[in-house]
């Protein structure tokens, strides 16, 4: 009942939208990306606090019920239907765009091969966790982070640009830069990770072709029969082997058994689910408030910690440290409370009722950007929060300043192609 109940909620949410705002394109609106939070992560019910379940659907209720009619109020009063900007505006070449996006992409896998690193390692590192400090590449793990985590929003970029251009140089290297994003993507391990670039894919595609099935989406077909190609077994391996250490091809072959693929149990059973993890918060918070700590985290987060060897943890490590033990600094566990659990933690009950307002505002603001900006970079931005909100509803407060890094990060690259692009012998766009 526990899963029922948040499906129905849900559903409930769309049908109310969907009668207020009816030409509006749903899968590229911002109560999209909040019902598909909530469905993704959190429909299981909890497995060692099953005493809490009612209150966590509580909690969920609170939640979801503020950020709607945070969004509904906003978008009703600042959202002109007629007024919809389809066609993104771009000043730069885009082969210019593609190719720095390649190298830029390069970089990382670049930096471990010089290191010394084999190709084999370079794309299991995931399965590697002490692999930065055995290759001596803890100086380098903040720039191979920051073009990890941009590749989502190059990706939408590109794919912006894709359903706008006629260059047909430009569309047949698309496909080998897609293979590039998505073994980038899949190197980090996080399944997570390729779901949404995907999402990003065909959310760009439903937005060009203003919500209709048409004959363009049918002609793009391609591109996705080959992201399911790539994409499920990816996603499936990942799942059989995501605590699995592989130290070189021959390990990974001998792993490659019947019995270990066909094993049903994908997930650790033995673990404590997001569920479970805003079950404990609220036990453990709600009377033992870090005042507004989140957000103090995501403030001083940008600032190297050799910098500031004692700057203060977020609140994923606290909660690991207090549900398991684990340590509070140095790599290791992390754990998520969703956004019921973050809030408790910074507020207590109150947070319930302040933070999913103030993301509702800031969701709200993305989704004008998406849809109504002509530049294609904010555009490109605003979708790139939408898709990241996943992330951070699940409970990862302290990527949002990541977010903003990001943006800036790839602004550079857009005015470098814009400057490149202005060149003579290139012609300008």
């Amino acid at each position: 009942m526990f899963s029922v109940y948040l499906i129905v909620l849900c559903v409930i949410i769309v049908l109310i939208y969907k009668l207020i705002f009816r030409g509006s394109i749903f899968f590229t609106s911002s109560i999209f990306f909040v019902v598909f939070s909530q469905i993704y992560f959190f429909l299981a019910p909890p497995r060692f606090f099953i005493e809490q379940s009612l209150n966590v659907l509580i909690y969920h209720t609170i939640t979801l019920t503020l950020i709607f009619i945070t969004l509904v109020l906003l978008e009703k009063k600042f959202f002109q239907v007629n007024n919809k900007e389809f066609i993104k505006k771009y000043n730069f070449n885009e082969n210019v765009f593609l190719c720095l996006s390649f190298f830029l992409i390069s970089i990382p896998i670049l930096i471990f091969y010089i290191n010394g690193m084999d190709v084999f390692s370079i794309f299991t590192r995931f399965y590697k966790t002490d692999i930065f400090e055995a290759a001596d590449l803890g100086s380098y793990s903040t720039i191979i982070n920051l073009i990890t985590r941009s590749v989502y929003l190059i990706i939408i970029i590109s794919r912006f640009i894709y359903n706008y251009t006629d260059n047909i140089f430009y569309k047949k290297s698309w496909y080998i830069f897609l293979l590039f994003c998505l073994l980038t993507v899949l190197s980090t391990g996080v399944r997570s990770g390729l779901v949404f670039l995907v999402l990003s894919i065909i959310v760009v595609d439903i937005f060009c072709a203003k919500g209709t099935f048409n004959k363009k989406i049918i002609e793009k077909s391609f591109v996705y029969a080959l992201l399911a190609i790539i994409i499920l077994p990816a996603i499936f391996f990942l799942s059989q082997f995501r605590s699995t250490k592989f130290e070189n091809y021959t390990d990974l072959k001998e792993q490659l058994t019947f019995k270990n693929l066909s094993n049903k149990n994908i997930e650790d059973k033995d673990f404590y689910n997001l569920n479970d993890n805003i079950a404990f918060s609220a036990q453990k918070y709600h009377d033992n408030i870090c005042t507004l700590c989140s957000v103090e985290f995501i403030l001083v987060n940008p600032v190297p910690r050799f910098i500031w060897p004692n700057k203060p943890v977020g609140f994923g490590k606290v909660l690991a440290n207090d549900m398991t033990g684990a340590p509070l600094k140095g790599p290791g566990l992390s754990m998520a409370g969703g956004l019921p659990g973050e809030a408790i933690y910074n507020l207590g009950y109150l947070g319930l009722f302040v933070f999913p307002i103030l993301f509702g505002v800031i969701l709200s603001i993305a989704s004008w950007l998406l849809i109504y900006s002509r530049s294609i970079f904010y555009s490109s931005c605003g979708l790139f929060f939408l898709v990241s909100y996943i992330g951070t509803y699940r409970g990862d407060w302290s990527s949002i300043p990541a977010f903003f890094i990001n943006c800036i990060f790839v602004l550079f690259l857009i005015l470098i192609s814009n400057k490149i692009s202005s060149l003579k012998i290139l012609g300008k766009k």
